[in-house]
């Protein structure tokens, strides 16, 4: 088992920061270590150096094929680390690197349990394994699950490999990402009263549109709507007053809310301040709510007690590539065995226990399944 940890820390070691996206390098490492153990993986890609890998685990009977989707990339490491980001350093039972969590050690399990499946001679009888790890995956899928997913065989579950802590995730809030323009008027810093700042524009705007999302938190505990200001730019020089000011706001909402309305919201906010903006949709996702209660999600909480693990369900408050999967007809979950509240963190690491529980599960998930419907 001792392998798991070593492949954890090569994977955590290839710099695969998206942006710029790189993810070629450790397609190949997955491709090679795959083929190694006698599979036959495929690299697609839909831009250069934009790796996806694919491989495919046919059975003898192939009545049900599960998919299997970690993904490649990571959000770039950023500064101030206390450990260097790639050095996948072992400490206090944790391996520590961008993408330890997120998702390098979700796609080691991964990848270990197809090595365990070869290493046993284990021959599935019923369950076909597709297993994609993805590209782009942090920048919104274009180059890597949603040109694939429609190019796929039959599914009939999937298990998106991108989750924390053995939790299973059967829903997300949506998501809206808006770039708001807002012009002013410009004039001498000495005398901003002949002019009209749009960086205070922006700031009011902002302050009541976050208000706004307060009221309708405290109105109503289910709604849980949140709201972050990601980017902002504006103004020439200190001494000028700003005519432009550009800021892009990150809002998740529950379902039963409609993007029309939310739009609607925001231009009535902003249109309280000044009739001289643009409004752009950066980025859309639905709300989404996959199935608790089925043969798949049943036999993983079985495989979960048996590891002594109380199935726990949870909505995600980010975006993952489930609603894709949704979209298509196909039933599934996000599911893994990253350490919580790690994803993008600076020191990032991966409790070195929830590797082995991991393995474990996700190997006896999948022998319970081949098994189950030989009497189907």
């Amino acid at each position: 088992m001792k392998r798991i940890l070593r492949l954890t820390q090569e994977l955590i070691k290839i710099n695969s920061e998206n942006p710029p996206g790189r993810e070629r390098k450790i397609a190949k490492f997955c491709y090679d270590f795959l083929k190694n153990y006698g599979y036959k993986p495929r690299i697609l890609e839909f831009a250069p150096q934009r790796s996806n890998l694919l491989c495919s685990c046919k059975s003898e009977n192939s009545l049900r094929t599960i998919l299997l989707s970690p993904h490649l990339d990571t959000v770039p490491a950023g500064e101030n680390w206390n450990i260097p980001p790639f050095s996948a350093k072992i400490l206090n039972n944790r391996i520590y690197g961008r993408g330890a969590s997120d998702c390098k050690g979700n796609l080691a399990v991964g990848l270990e349990v197809l090595a365990q499946l070869k290493e046993e001679k284990r021959k599935f009888r019923n369950l076909d394994i597709v297993f994609l790890a993805t590209a782009d995956e942090e920048a919104g899928s274009s180059l890597g699950f949603k040109p694939i997913l429609n190019s796929l065989p039959r599914l009939d579950f999937g298990l998106i490999l991108d989750g924390s802590e053995f939790k299973i995730i059967y829903a997300q809030k949506g998501l809206l990402h808006l770039r708001i323009n807002i012009l002013g008027k410009k004039a001498h810093g000495a005398y901003p009263e002949r002019g009209e700042n749009a960086i205070i524009l922006s700031f009011n705007i902002y302050s009541q549109i976050r208000d706004l999302i307060k009221r309708l938190n405290k109105k109503d505990k289910k709604a849980q709507f949140t709201l972050n200001i990601g980017k902002i730019e504006g103004g020439e020089k200190v001494n000028m007053v700003a005519d432009k000011c550009f800021m892009e706001l990150d809002l998740r909402f529950r379902e039963n809310e409609s993007k029309e309305k939310l739009l609607n919201i925001f231009k009535k906010t902003i249109e309280k301040f000044t009739k001289a903006y643009s409004l752009k949709v950066l980025a859309y996702q639905p709300p989404v709510r996959a199935q608790r209660n089925n043969f798949w999600i049943n036999c993983l909480k079985d495989t979960l007690l048996g590891e002594n693990i109380k199935p726990h369900f949870e909505v995600s408050r980010g975006a993952t590539i489930l609603n894709f999967l949704l979209e298509r007809g196909v039933e599934g979950v996000v599911f893994g065995f990253s350490t919580s509240q790690q994803a993008h963190a600076t020191d990032e690491y991966i409790a070195i226990p929830n590797l082995y529980k991991g393995v474990r599960v996700l190997k006896n998930f999948l022998i319970k399944i081949d098994n189950i419907l030989d009497n189907e």
